[in-house]
């Protein structure tokens, strides 16, 4: 569920909220515009609940942050979230930083840059995310831009599990290239991990075969054999198929 976050925060959360918490309280949370105000609320009133549902925290800023209205609010959010020193797991931080550059801040570049950093000093699998893709040579100007500020970010205090990626930092500030308009990465290894099991349930779909398709597969497979039969040894199994008239 976490995953989809990333892709459509929307129904996830609508999912999730409604399965959680009373009606009144997952009516807010749907609402961008009410959704971080009712978390800080929740978070008041049982830090500890709400800490054992930090997925739906989650869910909740990806939902905030890709609504462009109120962008802000989730880096508010967020940043709140990390001065209570509220807990995500590794997962959890990695899909934070993978909505942030998916989706780049076009303010607050310094504060969001910040707050990847800090994920990624909490989170090996964060930390070397980034580290993959500041290397590849493609990009839009948005998302260069947002990773030049994290870049100078990070390199004033590097995360210790990238740290021998120090100079990819360097050479990603120092080289002058031409933004290419093609996004750092296609899509986020998230996204890409959907698309290969939407891939899979439709060829499973089509082993599934209905009484037709068992037809189909059937005839298909008789002119296969009596094509083979007929063109590839017709002087050998053919001939030993005649019937002696004596």
């Amino acid at each position: 569920m976490l995953s989809r976050c990333i892709v459509n925060p929307n129904d996830t959360l609508n999912k999730m909220a409604s399965q959680i918490f009373i009606p009144t309280i997952a009516k807010q949370l749907n609402n961008p515009k009410t959704c971080a105000s009712t978390i800080e609320a929740l978070i008041n009133e049982d830090f500890e609940v709400m800490q054992s549902y930090s997925d739906v925290v989650v869910i909740c800023f990806s939902k905030i942050y890709q609504n462009i209205p109120t962008k802000h609010i989730a880096i508010i959010l967020m940043k709140k979230l990390i001065q209570r020193k509220f807990e995500f797991s590794s997962l959890e931080r990695r899909v934070i930083v993978e909505i942030f550059i998916k989706s780049p801040p076009t303010r607050n570049m310094k504060e969001s840059a910040a707050i990847i950093q800090n994920h990624c000093c909490e989170s090996n699998s964060a930390a070397l995310f980034i580290a993959s893709i500041i290397q590849p040579m493609r990009f839009e100007e948005k998302q260069r831009e947002f990773l030049r500020e994290v870049c100078r970010t990070f390199l004033q205090s590097m995360p210790e599990s990238i740290s021998t990626y120090t100079e990819n930092f360097k050479t990603f500030l120092s080289e002058k290239i031409e933004a290419s308009g093609v996004p750092i990465y296609g899509e986020t290894p998230t996204q890409e991990k959907m698309r290969e099991i939407e891939i899979e349930k439709k060829f499973e779909g089509f082993l599934d075969f209905n009484p037709c398709n068992n037809k189909l597969i059937f005839i298909i497979f008789t002119i296969v054999m009596i094509f083979l039969l007929f063109f590839t040894d017709k002087s050998g199994i053919l001939h030993n198929l005649e019937f002696d008239d004596s």
